[in-house]
């Protein structure tokens, strides 16, 4: 068992740091868009997207890296959270399972928003470098439709894993976890709720997804550190 506690703390720090380099890469390629665009990119506009990544191979490449990143993290996760629920449905059996059983099903909406980000920096964008007026609209109108797809992905995403988070975490405050990291593992539960809620609606809510992927960050190499150190702890009494 000592072994597997190691591959879960291993992939929880992995898929902390694999997040975080999509969050980085994805921030710093949007953020290179200009002004015009970039508010073009708040509103939903996929015309915007296109004209952005056409000229522009190298932030295309980026783009690419973000959603191989993001696809990585969400595989990682899964050992990641099965040891967590090892750990944790000896305190609360219940909560364990409920957690595990969200986290198992918001994680395939993750990888699927990851996969229908892939045609915006494919070749579609390509196309739409040298397409006339009506083939262009027939570009934006089917990445209009993947994007939406997409979006609802996440959205799904945020809503399940949250839940997940606040019950994973609830669970950690009955002493399995320090108490900081459970306050955390809280808190980004709340604000995926959040990204849900602003998926919907739009408005400031949807902001909530940097946050609440900083703190998933934090989260998951909170945790994956914890289950290391205890891996550790069993080895080192098991030889003496």
């Amino acid at each position: 068992m000592t072994s597997f506690q190691k591959m879960g703390g291993l992939s929880a720090i992995l898929a902390g740091i694999t997040f975080a380099a999509s969050l980085t890469l994805g921030i710093v390629v949007f953020l290179s868009a200009p002004p015009e665009l970039f508010k073009q990119f708040q509103g939903g506009n996929i015309g915007a997207y296109l004209l952005f990544f056409a000229p522009n191979p190298s932030q295309r490449t980026t783009f690419t890296l973000v959603l191989i990143f993001q696809t990585i993290s969400s595989f990682l996760m899964v050992p990641a959270l099965l040891i967590l629920y090892s750990f944790l449905k000896g305190i609360h059996y219940r909560n364990a399972i409920v957690a595990t059983a969200l986290t198992l099903t918001s994680l395939p909406f993750f990888i699927l928003d990851a996969l229908l980000g892939f045609p915006l920096v494919g070749p579609f964008v390509d196309s739409f470098a040298v397409a006339g007026a009506a083939e262009r609209a027939s570009i934006v109108s089917i990445l209009t439709f993947t994007t939406t797809f997409a979006q609802a992905s996440v959205g799904v995403f945020y809503l399940f894993f949250g839940a997940a988070l606040i019950i994973y975490s609830l669970t950690m405050l009955k002493g399995a976890f320090s108490r900081s990291l459970a306050w955390i593992g809280i808190a980004a539960g709340v604000a995926n709720i959040g990204s849900a809620i602003g998926n919907l609606i739009g408005g400031t809510l949807q902001f909530t997804g940097i946050i609440s992927s900083i703190l998933l960050i934090i989260w998951f190499i909170g945790v994956g550190g914890s289950l290391y150190k205890r891996s550790s702890k069993v080895a080192d009494v098991s030889s003496q």
